[in-house]
C-alpha cells in the first residue's frame, strides 16, 4: 500500500493536533502527581509539609491552566479546519481528514468511503489543487 503524499500545510495541521495531544497528557499526568502532592502534605502536621502542599497547589493550577489552554488551542484548530471543509460534503470531509491527518490509504479510504480507489485518487488530487490555489492566493 502505497502512502499518500501530504500537502505541507496538512502536516503541520497533523503535528500542531499531535502536538497538542501529547502537552495535554503530559499536563494531565503532571497535574494527577501535584495533585497527589497536596493529598499527601496536607494530611500531614508541620509547617514545613504544609507549604509543600501550598506549593503542589501552585503547581496543579499551573498545570490544571495549561490542559484549558492547550485544549483550547486544539479546539480552535478543529474548528478553523472544519470551517476549511465546510465546503466539502461530508464523505469528501472524512476522506480528506484520512488522507492528510490519519495517514490512512487509498485503499483504506476507498473502503471507508464507499468509492473506488481511482475515485478517491481523483478526490485526493483535487484537494491537493485546492490546497496549491489557497496557498498561493
Amino acid at each position: 500500500m502505497k502512502k499518500i503524499e501530504t500537502p505541507e500545510v496538512a502536516v503541520r495541521i497533523r503535528n500542531l493536533l499531535l502536538a497538542c495531544d501529547l502537552k495535554i497528557t503530559h499536563s494531565q499526568g503532571r497535574w494527577r502527581i501535584a495533585d497527589s502532592d497536596v493529598a499527601l502534605y496536607s494530611s500531614l502536621k508541620g509547617k514545613k509539609n504544609q507549604q509543600r502542599a501550598i506549593e503542589a497547589k501552585a503547581v496543579r493550577e499551573a498545570y490544571a491552566a495549561s490542559i484549558r489552554n492547550l485544549s483550547q488551542i486544539k479546539e480552535d484548530v478543529e474548528k478553523t479546519l472544519e470551517w476549511c471543509l465546510r465546503g466539502y460534503s461530508d464523505t469528501y470531509q472524512r476522506i480528506w481528514i484520512g488522507a492528510f491527518l490519519e495517514s490512512k490509504t487509498v485503499e483504506e479510504l476507498s473502503k471507508e468511503s464507499g468509492y473506488s480507489s481511482i475515485r478517491v485518487k481523483e478526490i485526493l488530487g483535487m484537494f491537493r489543487k485546492d490546497l496549491r490555489e489557497a496557498e498561493n492566493g
